[in-house]
């Protein structure tokens, strides 16, 4: 355990490993999430993505953004993932750490369906179009996510269209239930 009156070594201190972690945990945990439904196997994804990662940032150049370099290995990993994960599993309940019940429970639990929803879409998405919709939502643009993937940006707008479309459907249509 460390001290916070302690400093740590310099080596550790400029851990590129540690930084990319502790800067981006929220968008693999959102990456994770968006490609495993099961909190278990979550986390699983999850250490997988850290250890990728630590293999991977040695190649690191500095070319683009730390924060593309990590969505595009914890997209790699993720569409590994699903591609040896078993056709037909079940989907989790609402995570009840994403429900915060000391302020607004109502609110915060209806935010929490409404993202367990939006996930359950995605991840019916065929992969070409989950894999564009989650790097849609962290916020990455046309070109970034063309370049993650490996395709032309106009074929990025298309399956982002394709994918903002099913998910409306599946949206409304689950709605109706």
């Amino acid at each position: 355990m460390s001290h916070p009156d302690i400093a740590l070594p310099a080596a550790r201190v400029h851990d590129p490993l540690a930084t990319a972690l502790r800067e981006h945990a929220g968008m693999i945990s959102r990456i994770a999430s968006a490609f495993e439904a099961n909190p278990a196997a979550r986390d699983d994804l999850q250490q997988e993505i850290a250890l990728r990662l630590w293999r991977a940032l040695p190649g690191f150049r500095g070319e683009g953004s730390l924060a593309a370099f990590v969505a595009t290995v914890a997209h790699h990993v993720a569409v590994e993932w699903v591609a040896k994960a078993v056709k037909h599993r079940t989907h989790s309940e609402v995570d009840p750490e994403l429900i915060d019940s000391a302020i607004q429970p109502e609110a915060n639990a209806l935010r929490a369906q409404q993202r367990e929803r939006l996930l359950q879409a995605i991840r019916r998405l065929q992969l070409g179009l989950a894999e564009v919709m989650v790097l849609t939502l962290e916020g990455f643009s046309q070109n970034e996510i063309a370049s993650m993937l490996g395709i032309q940006s106009n074929l990025v707008a298309v399956r982002a269209h394709r994918a903002r479309e099913q998910i409306k459907q599946d949206l409304e249509s689950t709605h109706e239930c």
